[in-house]
């Protein structure tokens, strides 16, 4: 089943050269902190701005099995530079922007580490880095990987049903 990596590895192979390797805003040049477009800070530690990974799993997510779903992602391909996966996504809802959580003109509620409810209000800062990067989001990897996502797709459900040959001939 690890063949469907090698896939992965084409989509990751679409999505690198289509994200940009300098910062799109100007205020992003800056080289200090964790958002620093060329000092992107991952778990793993300094990453650069078009680092994509590929991972695999059989085994299904634990918010899927809460939903009731019956479907995992076997494969996938993931821009881990944090200022770069923002970039590429604000914007993308389109629903709540410059109104806050449910209209209210704040932050959803989160809890901290000590335990208390926060929440903040909106300054429309994320409405000026959408503005400032053009609108909608899913900019940079969905469009690159788009154009090959169903011959990709038709590549790992044909591995699927090898091993699934394969299974099924064991346990006759």
């Amino acid at each position: 089943m690890r063949d469907a990596k090698d896939v992965g590895k084409v989509g990751q192979s679409l999505v690198q050269p289509a994200l940009p390797t300098v910062a799109p805003l100007s205020g992003m040049n800056y080289s200090g902190g964790f958002f620093g477009w060329n000092n992107q800070q991952s778990k793993k530690g300094r990453v650069p701005p078009t680092r994509v990974s590929v991972s695999f799993r059989t085994s299904q997510g634990k918010d899927a099995k809460a939903m009731g779903l019956q479907t995992t992602s076997l494969v996938s391909v993931r821009v881990v530079a944090p200022m770069t996966a923002i970039t590429d996504i604000a914007g993308r809802s389109g629903k709540s922007v410059g109104k806050g959580f449910k209209g209210t003109g704040y932050s959803r509620p989160y809890t901290d580490r000590y335990g208390n409810i926060r929440r903040h209000k909106l300054n429309g800062q994320g409405e000026a880095l959408i503005r400032g990067l053009g609108g909608r989001g899913s900019r940079y990897a969905w469009p690159a990987f788009e154009s090959q996502q169903g011959r990709l797709s038709a590549e790992v459900l044909a591995i699927v049903q090898k091993y699934s040959i394969i299974a099924n001939r064991k346990f006759k």
